[in-house]
């Protein structure tokens, strides 16, 4: 009998100890969190995170100078979000912010969806008295993030940090909606398109920039006569092809004075250049 008594005294005691154990690991990574949050450092650990859902972070830019106007006529950042889901979602009550130490700093109005494989621009221009979705909060050139967040307030349902950005280049999954986050042509509301770099690259020049008839493109060092025969093909702003020039030899002159003013780029291989048509 004593030594049932010892035995359970021992069960109790060990259950006791692996409680205080527990809670003293709950307290230190507690502690840690409010730590990291302070510190404004993004970890894993921190948040309660879930990246499965069908609305992701597809594409956003930093700064917009030329590339697309809000509903008022401005250019201002902006934030897209796409369903790669079969059914429409609602995010009414969900956040967006910019700061890992404050998760709900704007919040979706009630109502507002977006439809199965769709998409949805958000303006990141602190002025919420405009027409369309405005959030209270700009992105800064030099990088930051992004974070999604479910209407609890603390699940992320999706986020991206990002370094240093470029006037009129976006940052966006490629391939759409499920690849990794590169610099892209911008395509705000529609499917992201890659910007690729090759060898000539840096040899490659397009002037005069702005123009407004035609430009000329050169190889600077490289010789016209080492590159085959390429097709030249601009993209507006939106993604979409509006010209092609087939097989052209290097120096080459481009006629554009059928475009409408914009800015559009020129893809030569797997380079692509920005200009701005008057």
């Amino acid at each position: 009998m004593l030594k049932k008594i010892e035995t359970i005294v021992v069960i109790i005691l060990f259950v006791f100890l692996a409680f205080v154990n527990a809670s003293a690991e709950k307290s230190d990574k507690n502690s840690e969190t409010i730590k990291n949050k302070q510190s404004g450092t993004i970890s894993n650990q921190i948040f309660n995170l879930e990246f499965a859902g069908d609305i992701v972070i597809n594409e956003l830019m930093a700064d917009n100078n030329a590339t697309i106007t809000d509903p008022d006529g401005g250019y201002a950042d902006w934030i897209e979000l796409h369903n790669i889901g079969d059914v429409i979602v609602d995010l009414g009550g969900k956040y967006l912010s910019d700061k890992a130490d404050n998760l709900t700093k704007w919040q979706f109005p009630i109502g507002s969806t977006i439809e199965p494989n769709g998409y949805l621009l958000v303006w990141c221009d602190e002025d919420m008295t405009q027409q369309g979705l405005h959030a209270n909060f700009k992105f800064s050139m030099d990088g930051e993030a992004a974070f999604l967040v479910d209407n609890d307030g603390t699940t992320i349902l999706d986020m991206v940090e990002f370094g240093p950005q470029t006037t009129d280049v976006s940052y966006g999954r490629y391939p759409n909606g499920t690849g990794e986050f590169e610099f892209l042509v911008p395509t705000p509301g529609a499917r992201n398109i890659a910007v690729g770099v090759d060898d000539f690259s840096a040899e490659l020049s397009l002037s005069p920039n702005p123009a407004a008839d035609y430009f000329d493109i050169s190889l600077g060092t490289i010789s016209g006569d080492s590159i085959q025969p390429q097709d030249i093909t601009i993209y507006n702003s939106l993604g979409q092809l509006v010209k092609i020039s087939l097989k052209q030899t290097f120096p080459c002159r481009i006629e554009i004075s059928a475009l409408p003013p914009g800015m559009y780029f020129v893809r030569f291989g797997t380079t692509n250049i920005k200009f701005i048509k008057l």
